[in-house]
């Protein structure tokens, strides 16, 4: 039984989870559609602008809603494994595509701020909102200290290398996944028995197709044919009727806990607070970056960094 003060800590959770939602939908259509069009950008920086970072917002605002939406905070029936096939993707596209959003913003602001020969001269490494003073970056007015992206990006520097412990297992080495329940020893036990069973049966179906196969002949009148191979689907149906039923006791197993499960050190992280988080730090710095980019131009607010 969910005792009160974790019943109202999943209460909060769950509303933030919404409004971040809300937030992530409206900066994507409306608040990055009107500085678009009432900024006067480089066609190099419209274009990471527009095609880059408009639809990674997008990708991610769809794979945020179907999370949310069909993952509660407050969920503890063991998910499916149709369930878990969606949720693991689109958790792997969130991050995939917040790392990409914010390499687009930066690539965007560096086209926006440089001429096209000081961009060429740039590393591809360099363009790094987080490694921003490590390369020619700091020239530009929209890093210089006192502008809302330089405090936005001093702040969120260690949220920086959580997001990388997130996106890199994905992109170059093992994906972030979800497990569908976790249980106790008794019912490790009869989940494993259970899995036995669906194995046994489908032997049995690849054996019993194996001897029918072996009986048929292509030499027999076309009713004939039909008659064989009904009962070669039969034996497929029979055996999908059964694991159909035993992958529903399956899903029944155990308590679901909204974790992933980050390689390599295997180590549980969970969904919520975790992504709305993420999400909402990435709208504070491209939210910052926007406001920069519309107030540069006051020199006075602005010094080199130390």
């Amino acid at each position: 039984m969910t005792k009160p003060n974790q019943f109202q800590k999943r209460l909060k959770e769950q509303h933030k989870a919404y409004e971040i939602g809300e937030q992530l939908s409206y900066f994507s259509v409306f608040e990055m559609g009107i500085f678009i069009e009432s900024t006067a950008l480089t066609p190099l920086a419209f274009q990471y602008f527009q095609f880059g970072l408009m639809r990674r917002l997008m990708i991610i605002q769809k794979a945020y809603s179907w999370i949310i939406q069909n993952i509660p905070v407050e969920r503890s029936k063991p998910l499916s494994l149709n369930e878990v096939e969606n949720l693991n993707i689109h958790l792997n596209t969130i991050y995939l595509h917040l790392k990409g959003a914010l390499d687009n913003f930066c690539w965007a602001i560096v086209h926006q701020a440089l001429d096209p020969n000081a961009v060429r001269e740039l590393s591809t490494q360099s363009v790094n909102l987080f490694a921003y003073r490590k390369a020619t970056l700091e020239v530009t007015p929209y890093f210089l200290n006192g502008t809302a992206l330089y405090k936005a990006i001093e702040r969120l520097k260690p949220w920086d290398k959580q997001i990388k412990s997130r996106r890199d297992p994905g992109a170059h080495r093992i994906p972030l996944t979800v497990p569908p329940s976790i249980q106790t020893d008794i019912e490790n036990v009869q989940y494993r028995s259970t899995e036995e069973k669906v194995q046994r049966i489908q032997l049995k179906r690849n054996e019993d197709s194996r001897k029918f196969r072996a009986t048929l002949s292509v030499d027999v009148h076309i009713n004939e044919w039909d008659k064989q191979m009904k009962t070669l689907h039969s034996i497929y149906d029979n055996c999908n009727e059964q694991v159909s039923t035993l992958y529903k006791e399956l899903e029944s197993i155990g308590t679901f806990h909204p974790v992933f499960i980050q390689p390599p050190e295997s180590k549980t992280t969970p969904l919520y607070p975790t992504i709305p988080n993420d999400i909402e730090n990435l709208l504070l710095i491209l939210k910052a970056g926007l406001e920069t980019i519309r107030t540069v131009h006051s020199p006075a607010k602005a010094t080199a960094p130390q």
